[in-house]
């Protein structure tokens, strides 16, 4: 009787082993705490087709970056920039004016952790506009 016992707590134990470890509290890939998201902005421009025979060689781009709004103009075909980190629930945008005779293929792009950036916002041959996202994933 005493060695049936024995054997019945061994099997016992031997059972509950896996369910204690899986049940470990520093468990960190679990944590979904979104305060410690970090978000990161990029934001293109380049030519696009050919609307007008205008002289006109600058464009004038307005985006936002952490600090605030920046005003810019380029005498390049096309810019580009990273900023942030940026917050969930921050509302990021990107302005842009016409350069010259070439109409405007625009992008506001969105990275959460070190992702790929994943497209938010986008224009193709415009003469000018504004993209826009809140940041919410």
């Amino acid at each position: 009787m005493k060695r049936s016992l024995f054997w019945s707590l061994m099997i016992l134990l031997v059972m509950s082993l896996p369910v204690m470890f899986a049940c470990s509290n520093d468990d960190d890939e679990t944590t979904s705490d979104v305060s410690y998201d970090s978000y990161y902005v990029k934001y293109e421009i380049e030519n696009g087709k050919q609307v007008t025979y205008a002289s006109k060689t600058t464009r004038e781009i307005t985006y936002l970056d952490t600090r605030g709004a920046v005003t810019i103009t380029v005498n390049n075909t096309g810019w580009n920039g990273t900023f942030g980190p940026f917050k969930r629930g921050d509302k990021v945008y990107m302005t842009f004016s016409s350069y010259g005779k070439y109409s405007s293929n625009a992008r506001l792009s969105v990275s959460k952790n070190k992702e790929a950036f994943a497209i938010k916002d986008e224009y193709r041959d415009a003469t000018g506009g504004k993209l826009q996202y809140t940041i919410n994933y």
